[in-house]
């Protein structure tokens, strides 16, 4: 299992999870995410969940998906590689 991996959410990178003890550490590479900046989730599945439900009420709201990206709209990925 990787001990990091990269956070995408719409198709660009919003953050960084790293393993550590109790689970992964979220750094966030965008703004609209600091919410969950140096946060600890459980599991990788519990990070990416949180991502999807939102930003959070101090965040900007999400800039509408254009017609190319409109299939990936609201989604979140990770890749495990090392």
């Amino acid at each position: 299992m990787s001990s990091r991996f990269v956070v995408e959410m719409d198709g660009r990178t919003v953050g960084l999870a790293l393993r550590v003890a109790g689970g992964y550490r979220f750094f966030a590479s965008d703004n609209g995410f600091r919410l969950f900046e140096h946060r600890t989730f459980p599991r990788a599945r519990a990070l990416l969940h949180a991502i999807r439900r939102g930003r959070g009420p101090s965040a900007p709201a999400p800039a509408p998906a254009s017609a190319s990206t409109s299939e990936t709209a609201d989604t979140a990925s990770y890749d495990w590689k090392d």
